[in-house]
This record gives C-alpha cells, structure tokens and sequence, in this order.
C-alpha cells in the first residue's frame, strides 16, 4: 500500500525539469540569435570579419536542443564579396583614375587659358594692325591728294609759262621783256604806256603762282660808258620792280640786278639789234632762289 504513495512526486519533478528544460532551451535560443545577428553586422562593416571570427571565437558545442531554435530564427550572414587586399587595389585604383582625370581637366585649363592669352593678344595685335592700316591710308591719301595738287599745280604753271613765252635755261625758268614788250627810250629807264599790258600778264602769273620768286636782271646796248650803262640797267630792273608792287606782288618777292651791257643778245651795230639789248630779263625760281 505505500508502494503507490511513493511514486506520486515523481511526475512533479518531472514536470519541474521539463520546465528548466524549456526556459534554458529558451535563453540559449534568444543568445544564439543576438549572438548571430551581431555577426551578421560585422560582416556589413568589416568585410572579411567571418574569417577572423572564425578564427579567434572559441568553438562551442551546442546541444542538439539548444542549435535547433537558433538555427530556426537567427538571419542567414550577409555573403562576403571581397577580401581587404582586394577591396584597397580597387580603391586605389579609383583614386589613380580621378587623380589622372584630374590632371588631365587641370591640362585642359591650362590649354585653354594659354588660348585665352593668345586670343586676347591676337586681337590687340589686330587692332594696332588696323590702326596701322588705316593711318597708312590716310597717309596714302594725303600723298595722293598733294601729288595730284602738285601735279594740278605743275600743269598750270607749265601753262602759264608757254603762254608768257618762258623757256628752260641753265639759270632758271627765263622770261625776256625786250623792247617790243617794254619799249624803253636809249639811254631811260621810264616805262612807256605799252608796257602795262606784259607787266600785267607777269603780275597775275606771280600772284597764282605764290610760291615763285622773280630776279629782275636789266640790260642795255653798248652805247655809252660802261659805269653808265651798268646804273641804267639797275634803274631799268627797279622801274619793273616797281610797276609789279603796284599791280600787288609783294615786295620780298622781287629782286634786282643791273647788267649793263655785258649779256648782249643781239649786233648792236644795227638799231633793231640794240633795241633787243634794251630789256629787263625775269628768271624765276623758288625757295628764296632766283636761278
């Protein structure tokens, strides 16, 4: 009869030991997992840590009760995809293509700051150029304009000089007043009446032409004393000057010279001859020369 009384505590402690059982199966469950969810992080942030867990954690043996619910609820380890020697090479090589993509833009600038600097001195260049250009043609104008002045001028003095009968000596531009243009009486020098019309005519040339200066040089025939005629050659010379300050040629323009009888240009055994060797000679020239 106290058989079965001794056999009612076992089934308490049986279930006390279920109990314990479970609630360790429980805890190491739950490490397992924590357990297995920090490596999971270190395989995010340290590439390469499963390895080195794997060698320096301790190797632990898990119950057959225990690893069953770890195994059921721990995540799967992210897998690792590359080693640190690979993962610095690559890196390296990333910092050696921006390093060289760097260099070559900074080429590029510098290119092309040196063209900016070729730009902006090509254009000064070309703006002195055209500066140059034009002030050669404004002097290339001016050129023409006074060659063409020159040579308008050139032509109406020539003009004028074939119509006041002038001719090229070795002395100058010769214009001779004999005595069919002046007339004078032998042995005066006051200008007849008929000697206003050439006067005229060497007055207006003067005066279009302002840059030419007259040389009045008198003569006359060999009669007489040579001291005689060398004074009335002078007053013959003045007596034109003279008549040409009043037709409005400027004094300064004109000068004189008494010749005598020296330069005859014809007998003066006849008395055509001598009538010829009674003239006053004009040579012209200019810049203050007479010859």
């Amino acid at each position: 009869m106290n058989t079965p009384n001794q056999t009612h505590p076992a089934p308490a402690a049986a279930r006390t030991g279920a109990k314990t059982g479970l609630r360790n199966t429980a805890i190491l469950g739950l490490l397992a997992t924590l357990f297995a969810g920090g490596l999971g992080l270190l395989y995010v942030l340290l590439p390469g840590a499963e390895l080195r867990l794997a060698r320096e954690a301790p190797k632990a043996e898990a119950t057959p009760a225990a690893a069953a619910p770890a195994a059921e609820t721990a995540p799967p380890p992210p897998a690792v995809t590359a080693e640190p020697a690979a993962v610095e090479a690559a890196a390296a090589a990333a910092l050696a293509a921006l390093e060289a993509e760097l260099a070559a833009t900074r080429a590029r600038v510098d290119d092309l700051a040196e063209q900016a600097v070729g730009f902006a001195e090509a254009g000064s260049r070309l703006d002195a150029l055209e500066s140059d250009v034009a002030a050669a043609r404004a002097a290339a104008d001016a050129a023409a304009a006074q060659a063409a002045e020159v040579a308008a001028r050139y032509t109406g003095l020539t003009g004028d000089y074939a119509r006041l009968g002038a001719r090229f000596t070795s002395a100058g531009v010769l214009i001779r007043l004999d005595d069919a243009a002046l007339g004078f009486a032998p042995g005066s020098a006051e200008l007849p009446a008929a000697a206003d019309a050439a006067l005229t005519d060497i007055a207006d040339f003067l005066k279009r032409h302002p840059g030419q200066r007259a040389q009045l040089r008198g003569h006359t025939d060999a009669t007489g004393q040579a001291a005689t005629n060398v004074r009335l050659s002078g007053e013959r010379a003045a007596a034109v000057r003279n008549a040409l300050i009043d037709l409005g040629v400027p004094a300064e323009r004109l000068s004189i010279e008494g010749v005598g009888a020296a330069e005859p240009i014809a007998d003066n055994a006849t008395a055509a001859g001598r009538g010829q060797n009674r003239r006053v000679d004009i040579l012209l020239g200019t810049d203050n020369t007479a010859g």
